[in-house]
């Protein structure tokens, strides 16, 4: 066949990875992407509940609207498959997405801890100037390191934008 949605190479979604205190998140969630999908599934084959079957134009109007295509459509077992499989979609990219975002739990301390007493911590310390200098290229080097997480980062059907996490 022909190019498919579920198939497509090109991300269906874009998703924004933010800060959400303790952890970092999706927004929207996989699980508000994956409402919104069977939403639109639902939605959609409803549709022709309203739409009479061709067919079946020549028996009486009293007994058409029982022959509507969406009883042609739910016997289609290559439809009734692809409404499945988008109705599981996220489910397929779950583990995938939860390990991405862990990927920056390494750089949670930088907004669980309390920086006031970080720095109380650090001033009591007496630091000379080569202490305040290692201290500013440590954070530089962790500065560097999210910078590496690319801006856009693809999971299946997904585009997580990190552009307002960093």
């Amino acid at each position: 066949g022909g190019p498919s949605i579920l198939n497509s190479t090109k991300p269906f979604f874009e998703v924004d990875v933010q800060l959400m205190a303790p952890k970092v998140s999706l927004s929207p969630s996989l699980d508000q992407i994956q409402q919104c999908i069977n939403s639109s599934a639902k939605t959609v084959l409803s549709c022709y509940r309203s739409v009479l079957d061709w067919g079946y134009s020549d028996v009486p109007s009293n007994l058409q609207s029982k022959h509507n295509f969406f009883e042609r459509i739910t016997k289609d077992m290559e439809l009734v498959r692809v409404v499945l499989l988008l109705t599981g979609c996220m489910q397929g990219v779950r583990n995938t997405v939860t390990e991405y975002l862990s990927s920056f739990s390494s750089y949670d301390w930088l907004w669980q801890s309390d920086k006031d007493a970080e720095y109380r911590q650090f001033v009591s310390t007496n630091p000379t100037l080569d202490d305040y200098e290692m201290k500013l290229r440590y954070f530089e080097r962790i500065e560097t390191e999210v910078e590496r997480f690319g801006s856009v980062h693809v999971i299946g059907a997904l585009s997580l934008n990190t552009g307002r996490l960093k």
